[in-house]
């Protein structure tokens, strides 16, 4: 049986910053400037900020299964992928977004035609302040290592075996900054990890 990988989507396949500005036009008719560049969050990145709720309701309407299916990848995320199978791993994807729409999330990663043999969708509770949304579905798996570019969702693993690689670019609005004890190791991108995990794993 092979070992697996798990992989976060979100900013470690899939760019879901560069796609923001799409949906932000198909919702509102307007085009998006990029403020502050290589930001970690999408409305920290662009100039834009929602007025009120029904703004943003009406930006996560447009976000529909058209949206999830068509957005593009991160450089070199394909190519990392292909080494860890060439390696010997099984690769799924753990990601965090509505369950509802799964589905245009599998075809947008085989469209890039990522080997990802399968994709788990979790939700986020965001009443509760320390909670992993992920770690079931993690415990189930049982990966040889799980990559995400959020340090929270580390949270509850430290006695588990399962390595615990951060995709951190240092960005002044990091999420991850709290969180960053609990991380194994640390890697720019994907590929970085990649690099990282033939270099101790060979």
């Amino acid at each position: 049986m092979k070992k697996i990988i798990a992989l976060d989507c979100d900013g470690v396949l899939i760019d879901y910053n560069a796609h923001y500005p799409t949906v932000w036009e198909a919702a509102f008719g307007e085009k998006l400037s990029v403020k502050n560049p290589g930001y970690h969050h999408a409305h920290n990145e662009y100039d834009c900020t929602f007025e009120d709720q029904e703004q943003k309701s009406r930006f996560y309407s447009a976000f529909d299964g058209k949206q999830w299916e068509n957005m593009p990848v991160i450089s070199d995320a394909f190519d990392a992928c292909n080494e860890l199978v060439s390696m010997g791993y099984e690769l799924v994807c753990v990601t965090s977004m509505p369950e509802e729409f799964l589905e245009f999330r599998e075809r947008n990663l085989k469209l890039h035609n990522f080997p990802i043999s399968k994709t788990y969708a979790v939700g986020r509770d965001r009443s509760r302040s320390v909670y992993n949304p992920k770690l079931e579905a993690l415990l189930e798996i049982n990966p040889v290592a799980f990559v995400d570019d959020y340090a929270a969702n580390f949270i509850n693993m430290e006695e588990t075996k399962i390595h615990r690689a951060l995709i951190y670019r240092n960005q002044p609005d990091s999420p991850s900054k709290n969180w960053l004890h609990l991380a194994n190791s640390t890697h720019t991108n994907l590929q970085d990890f990649v690099d990282f995990w033939r270099m101790t794993h060979a």
